[in-house]
């Protein structure tokens, strides 16, 4: 498998890519750490910059970056070279754990170590919306692609769906420990979350509160899991390559077969519109001993 060399950080703790570049961000011993874009395929640094604080989570819209900050901070900086444009502070008071972009663009939303979900607009910085999660840190937060829902999730083990538009808050217990990873399937409207259980939970945003559970028998996962990805359906060039995806502090593009996840009570639910075959599911995360376990898992059947 190959390995690209990233340099002075120690530890990767985000990575975000586009069909241009793959943008890694992390820790060091010290303070300040690094953001750094390559080249994919030729592993070619294109810039870095210096940033004064750990960088938690990446996200990318158009042509600018975010990068979450453990000070707290989300700094926000263009794509072809680096440079930092604006800086949101005090964001997310004891450091800003997460992001995600919508679809479209023009939300930027953030979760911290304050249990909040912020929404922000990316072009004019301005906050938009603001929900209180949770008295606990969340670690994970994400925005479905109609941009309808906002999701977030942390050390309680509660998954929290909230309306955007109406700020309407759904519940969604069940995890035995933190969440640490989300993701909205891509079409049929429900939410998959993750943590130290090692178990997936496949999430109905309507009706009564309902999930279906993949643990270890059937995942693999014997510890916690950080990260979950459904990659872009491949309309695919010949040699378009997917984005990376983190294992802890390791990075490793997946090599599996590709395969499709439908579950029966998906299918049971077709009537409402909700389920539709061929969501691909990606999953990152560690032993139960806690190593970190290199490359992704493949979610599916067939």
């Amino acid at each position: 498998m190959p390995v690209l060399a990233i340099g002075n950080i120690e530890k990767v703790r985000a990575l975000a890519a586009n069909a241009r570049l793959l943008l890694v961000g992390g820790a060091r011993a010290s303070t300040a750490s690094r953001l750094t874009a390559f080249e994919p395929g030729t592993n070619k640094v294109l810039w870095s910059t210096e940033l004064p604080s750990a960088v938690n989570a990446l996200a990318l819209s158009g042509g600018q970056w975010a990068a979450a900050g453990a000070d707290g901070t989300v700094r926000i900086g263009t794509l072809s070279d680096g440079q930092v444009q604006f800086q949101l502070n005090d964001v997310h008071p004891g450091g800003v754990t997460a992001l995600a972009s919508s679809a479209d663009g023009t939300l930027l939303f953030s979760a911290g170590a304050d249990g909040v979900v912020r929404a922000w607009d990316w072009e004019s910085t301005r906050k938009m919306h603001e929900w209180k999660a949770s008295t606990q840190p969340l670690r994970a937060v994400a925005v479905d692609p109609s941009g309808t829902y906002a999701a977030g999730a942390g050390d309680d083990g509660v998954v929290r769906v909230f309306t955007v538009a109406t700020g309407a808050q759904r519940d969604m217990a069940g995890h035995e420990g933190a969440v640490r990873a989300l993701a909205f399937t891509p079409r049929d409207g429900r939410l998959v979350s993750a943590g130290d259980d090692g178990k997936l939970r496949i999430w109905y945003l309507v009706g009564a509160v309902e999930f279906e559970v993949r643990g270890e028998k059937d995942t693999g996962h014997a510890g916690p899991v950080l990260a979950l990805l459904f990659p872009p359906t491949p309309t695919a060039k010949p040699g378009r390559k997917s984005p990376a995806t983190a294992c802890g502090p390791r990075a490793a593009t997946d090599r599996s077969r590709s395969g499709a996840w439908t579950s029966a009570a998906s299918r049971a639910r077709s009537t409402r519109g909700q389920a539709r075959a061929g969501a691909r599911l990606r999953a990152a995360g560690q032993s139960a001993a806690g190593e970190d376990v290199p490359g992704l898992r493949l979610h599916g059947r067939g």
